[in-house]
């Protein structure tokens, strides 16, 4: 759920905000209470989340446990999980559905807001046992429930438990020797249902009637539509799959504020989750928690009128405190009184910009490093004391150089942890100013320096997020960086060891535009959501735009939450074959080896070249460059303006993403930000005069108005690469047995590189994070499937596709380096690992470590 909240310039009156405050502290304290209890640091989301009447039959989640074959229950089993149901506009729907014998189903039914029942479980058409939500202890939305269900042939009973719930009812029949189960949507021929409740399930296990465990179904980990238990490896398939873990890999964009002032002070509460902007008499807050947004208009008072981030909170007191260096008295928010203590408005232009704050609760004090003003970077500490109310400047330039942009956080102890930065040395800004990598820890109390490490330059350099977020059970820390040396950029999550100069991406990306003063992003820990909060705040035309993003804690990459297939082994079932089969198979080992040697010599000479490519005549060509090609096999690229181009590219993703495209707003406001309505209009019905001109040398395709959204009909003879392969993508998903042809289709265009790479905009941004990301994931999983495993030709050309989207996957080059090594390729396998550890070089700033023979034997 994505919050969108505009402060128009009438902000609401005092009175009806007040009460709501009020109530609000004592439910959120409640929450946060409820919500330590049941979350640790460490944990991982598990589970599947079961979209349900919010979306179409089509795109609701199923799980299939049984796509292959079924469970044998012959004398009676038992299937146990773990449920959560929340509330929708419509609640009802299957849980479960048991299919025996392809005769008779037992179904268990709920209906969260029903007076009737809350569980019910039905075969045909009696209900064998209901439950009504009274009846289960401490019953509430997103309550955690364990479920079992045991079905005693021999004496003929039914048994449901629902925590320290139990019935029981009696239930005969001789058709349940073998059965089909299904969560939630399935496509059974007889028994279908796209009936679905809103709902999250864990921890399906199956056992047999003498309580042996069968199968168990974590739903942790995943394929990218499949999912292994942990006792056989038995497959489930799954439709539309929401997976939990995954929120530990993916941003989510929880609400966007847009406001009427510029440069808005930010600061975060983490006892309560609470995010806080403030500019005048202005306040607004996020609650991570509830995930709403409010707003707040002081009585009496404003905050310090300063044009840089100067807000924090004291949870000593409760109040947000604004400060001024210039100023021994502090500007106090109380929210009892909904006053600022200050009444100075005279605007004040800083001289620390993007300096790093911390606030010591335990002695009411807080302290801020570096900075930047009037040409100069800072390497001061300024240090105020909430009792002594005075400021005290202390210059630490002979430990650490001075520097803007560094990141600070708090490690323990007394001791905090700063990196980074951007800065000089003398502190001129005219003197040889450029990027810092290194890590201090500082005590608090004494300010005294110790540096950690220092690490070389990466190729692309970055800098960091107001504040870093220590994770203490790893002995890491994160932060965001991002380019400083571009306007359109992007935020990615770094967890860096803090004993050496190493550190990982987690996560994806997040859109980002670098306005030097202008801009701001900071990163917390919300304790009682278990989860990293990402704020991004850009000032423009008199207004900002705020962005908060979560991702689940702790963060993990792509191939963390990827499950492996992995196959038992089967030899001893064999063993008295080998002697007659062993000269068959020598001769089909030696057929297939030259197979493969000559397969593995057209492999190494091919060389994968966009630029010397075979263009179609009639195609749009969108990945690894943007290249338009007429009927007649002509390049026409050049006939069109970058607004042309644009609009073009602006209409064809849209259109391949949702089937609708992009509406004559949005298209207006990305391409004419800065024109009224009129003359937009005007720029619009011209350009698009001329785009269409220009497409009609292409071949069939047609730009289409329909209720104001702009879509791009492709015709059959006209190729465009972006929109094949997100078609053969959707499809490969779909199947249980990919079809090797597709496969390689894919692999073909997915080699041509990343999309639009040369198109920097920041629109652009989000489709080409998504594209990178479900190529690299649709592939990986494919890596998983038996067929493509036995065939290392295809797996080089799959790793090659991944690589070309991230040079330095680990496990993709160990999985390339191990499968030339087996192929006797020794030489390639060793310019491969070079080649990796000179990219992983120039990426990270930091020599890879591992050898090639440690590199190798570590395989995928």
């Amino acid at each position: 759920m994505i919050i969108y909240y505009q402060l128009s310039l009438y902000l609401p009156e005092i009175s009806k905000i007040k009460m709501r405050i009020y109530f609000k502290y004592i439910v959120l304290t409640l929450l946060i209470f409820i919500s330590i209890l049941g979350k640790t640091q460490g944990s991982y989301n598990r589970g599947l989340h079961f979209r349900s009447f919010e979306v179409d039959q089509d795109k609701r989640t199923g799980l299939n446990l049984t796509p292959d074959n079924k469970i044998v229950t012959t004398n009676g089993f038992t299937l146990k999980f773990d449920i959560q149901l929340q509330k929708q506009l419509n609640n009802f729907g299957y849980i479960f559905r048991i299919v025996g014998n392809d005769s008779v189903n037992i179904d268990m039914v709920a209906d969260i807001t029903s007076s009737d029942y809350l569980f019910s479980l039905v075969t045909g058409e009696k209900s064998l046992i209901k439950v009504r939500s009274q009846e289960i202890k401490n019953f509430k939305e997103n309550f955690w429930m364990t479920v079992i269900v045991i079905y005693d042939k021999k004496n003929n009973l039914i048994t449901l438990k629902i925590n320290d719930l139990q019935k029981k009812s009696n239930f005969k029949t001789n058709k349940l020797s073998s059965i089909n189960l299904y969560f939630g949507l399935n496509n059974n021929p007889i028994f279908a249902n796209t009936d679905v409740p809103p709902m999250t399930i864990k921890d399906i296990l199956i056992y047999d009637d003498r309580d042996e465990l069968k199968y168990n179904w974590k739903l942790k980990k995943h394929a990218l539509d499949k999912v292994y238990d942990e006792c056989q490896n038995k497959k489930a398939i799954c439709i539309n799959p929401i997976w939990e873990i995954d929120r530990h890999v993916k941003w989510q964009l929880k609400a966007r504020i847009v406001i009427p002032y510029e440069l808005p002070q930010i600061a975060f509460d983490e006892e309560r989750g609470r995010i806080y902007f403030a500019k005048h008499k202005a306040i607004f807050t996020y609650d991570a928690v509830l995930q709403t947004i409010d707003s707040i208009v002081a009585k009496k008072g404003e905050i310090y009128n300063c044009m840089s981030n100067q807000l924090l909170f004291d949870k000593n007191s409760g109040k947000l405190i604004s400060y001024n260096f210039d100023n021994a008295n502090l500007a106090k928010f109380d929210f009892r009184t909904l006053e600022w203590s200050n009444e100075n408005t005279q605007k004040t232009t800083p001289q620390f910009w993007h300096h790093s704050k911390y606030f010591d609760a335990n002695d009411s004090s807080l302290i801020t490093f570096g900075g930047y003003g009037y040409h100069k970077y800072k390497s001061d500490v300024m240090r105020y004391s909430l009792k002594n109310k005075e400021w005290k400047q202390h210059d630490i330039s002979s430990n650490i150089a001075p520097r803007y942009l560094g990141s600070l956080g708090y490690l323990g102890k007394d001791e905090l942890l700063y990196f980074g930065g951007y800065g000089s040395k003398t502190g001129n800004q005219e003197e040889f100013p450029h990027n810092y990598y290194d890590l201090y820890k500082v005590n608090s109390k004494t300010l005294k320096v110790n540096k950690l490490w220092e690490m070389d330059a990466p190729k692309e350099h970055f800098t960091n997020s107001n504040s870093l977020v220590v994770n203490k059970e790893k002995n890491t820390f994160y932060n965001l960086a991002y380019s400083n040396t571009s306007y359109s950029t992007s935020l990615k999550l770094l967890e860096f060891s803090i004993d050496k100069p190493e550190f990982k991406i987690v996560g994806d990306t997040i859109p980002f535009k670098f306005k030097d003063i202008e801009s701001y992003c900071d990163l917390y820990y919300c304790a009682q959501t278990s989860e990293l909060l990402a704020v991004t705040a850009v000032s423009k035309n008199n207004a900002s735009d705020i962005n908060i993003y979560s991702i689940a804690y702790p963060p993990l990459r792509t191939q963390d939450v990827l499950q492996k297939e992995e196959t038992a082994s089967i030899w001893k079932w064999y063993l008295f074959l080998i002697p007659i089969l062993l000269f068959p198979i020598l001769y089909f080992v030696k057929k297939r080896k030259d197979k493969i040697k000559n397969k593995v010599n057209a492999y190494l000479n091919f060389e994968y070249n966009t630029s010397k490519m075979e263009l179609k005549p009639s195609s749009i060509n969108l990945l690894g460059y943007f290249q338009l090609i007429d009927k007649d096999g002509k390049n026409i690229t050049g006939n069109f303006t970058a607004t042309t181009s644009q609009m073009l590219v602006l209409i064809i993703l849209h259109t391949v993403k949702n089937g609708q495209g992009i509406s004559t707003q949005e298209l207006s406001e990305i391409l004419w930000p800065d024109k009224d309505t009129d003359s937009a209009r005007n720029n619009r019905n011209v350009y698009m005069s001329k785009l269409r001109l220009l497409i009609k040398n292409v071949g069939d395709i047609e730009l289409i108005n329909q209720n104001n959204y702009w879509s791009a009909n492709i015709g059959k003879n006209v190729f465009c690469d972006y929109k094949n392969v997100m078609c053969l993508i959707d499809h490969v998903k779909k199947q249980q047995t990919p079809n090797i042809e597709l496969v390689t289709e894919i692999i073909n265009l997915a080699s041509r590189g990343f999309l639009l790479p040369n198109l920097q905009e920041e629109w652009l941004d989000a489709f080409k994070g998504d594209y990178t990301n479900l190529v690299i994931e649709t592939l990986t999983s494919l890596l998983q499937n038996k067929e493509i495993k036995s065939d290392p030709i295809l797996v080089l050309h799959i790793s090659d596709a991944i690589l070309k989207h991230d040079s330095i996957d680990e496990d993709i080059t160990k999985l390339k380096i191990s499968t030339l090594f087996n192929l006797g390729k020794k030489n390639q396998a060793k310019q491969c690992y070079e080649k990796f550890a000179e990219n992983y070089k120039n990426f990270m700033g930091v020599t890879y470590k591992a050898s090639f023979d440690q590199f190798r034997e570590n395989n995928l």
